[in-house]
């Protein structure tokens, strides 16, 4: 992963994404932004919703540039791995594989999982470490993917958030042992609406908070931030 920030593809990405979301969005708003650090590292921590969107408006509507770790097991041929991988490494995101996916994965193998989730900690650690912003989506998969339905049974109650991941733990404990500041985690909730064919998207930052924060506190205020506005 290159170590020039910011790199000719992370702005080329957060060009295309305020090109791009206004064709596909019908409006947005972002609450909060003074609750994400002016400099040095930060840690966001948000909800999934939907599989492009999401990822749309941390790129377009933050003032920082923002790294996302992504998985990639989805991809269905070679051809398609190296595309998304040169893509990943020239905006300098993060690549993991999950591992109950990667066995029905055609472009992936299994035992293969293990080096993408230590490199993808390793690069993203590193990212912070450097003073940057990374974001991770704990729940790991999105409630509206590709094919406009839910790839994952969400929640009972509430806004059916799936359980939260430990990785993004992993990852604030590896940067902060290795030598980095500390690490603020950040809660960003998502709210949609539909609209027709669009959506209405309502985002909101929570004050940043401690890496020690318990993960079980941190779902309940990406809940609660999801549900505002």
């Amino acid at each position: 992963m290159t170590a020039l920030y910011p790199s000719f593809g992370m702005r080329g990405l957060r060009a295309y994404a305020r090109w791009w979301l206004p064709r596909h969005v019908a409006g947005v708003t972002v609450a909060g932004l003074e609750h994400l650090p002016r400099s040095g590292p930060a840690l966001i921590l948000a909800r999934h919703y939907h599989h492009e969107i999401d990822g749309a408006v941390l790129l377009a509507r933050l003032p920082r540039p923002v790294h996302i770790v992504v998985a990639l097991d989805w991809v269905r041929s070679a051809a398609e791995r190296r595309r998304m991988e040169r893509a990943c490494r020239w905006a300098a995101w993060p690549v993991i594989l999950r591992p109950e996916r990667v066995r029905d994965a055609a472009a992936y193998r299994a035992d293969e999982t293990g080096a993408y989730l230590r490199r993808g900690l390793r690069d993203a650690a590193a990212l912070l470490r450097a003073g940057r912003v990374v974001a991770v989506f704990p729940e790991g998969y999105p409630a509206v993917d590709a094919a406009g339905r839910a790839p994952a049974p969400r929640v009972r109650g509430g806004i059916g958030l799936l359980p939260f991941g430990e990785g993004f733990r992993a990852i604030a404990r590896r940067a902060e042992r290795d030598g980095g500041a500390a690490t603020p985690i950040v809660p960003f909730g998502l709210r949609y609406e539909r609209l027709g064919e669009s959506w209405r998207v309502r985002a909101a930052f929570g004050a940043p908070l401690a890496s020690e924060t318990s993960t079980a506190e941190l779902q309940r205020i990406v809940g609660e931030l999801s549900t505002t506005g």
